[in-house]
């Protein structure tokens, strides 16, 4: 092989190893930043516990990140396979009303507006 082709190879993957590095650098840096004007898109790890009451199933989130998280949906999977998105609601008593279409886009407008904070949970039901 020519040494001028070694040379380019050797250097390619340092420039790579480089920009690897002042990616990950300025990612740290940035994160913090864009998490407090709401720009950073995971806020990971959230745990899930699910509670089976007698009609209802009681989710509680927990977030063990260091940022808010935001959720944007409850998604159920039926036994059949077929998808199903609930109204999630805070407490038992809003559950067990009829829901008209009108409450329900203002509880799913809630649901959207609310955000956990670190280290905090919230319950649906």
């Amino acid at each position: 092989m020519d040494p001028i082709t070694i040379i380019a190879i050797i250097a390619g993957l340092a420039l790579a190893g480089i920009f690897s590095l002042i990616d990950d650098a300025f990612e740290k840096m940035l994160n913090p930043i864009f998490r407090l004007v709401g720009l950073k898109s995971s806020t990971s790890p959230l745990n899930i516990l699910a509670k089976l009451n007698d009609q209802f199933i009681e989710l509680t989130i927990i977030n063990n990140g260091k940022g808010k998280a935001k959720l944007a949906a409850i998604q159920v999977l039926r036994d059949n396979g077929k998808k199903e998105f609930p109204v999630p609601c805070s407490s038992e008593s809003e559950a067990i009303e009829e829901v008209a279409e009108k409450k329900e886009k203002a509880l799913r407008k809630h649901f959207l507006a609310e955000k956990i904070n670190p280290g905090s949970q919230k319950k649906y039901t």
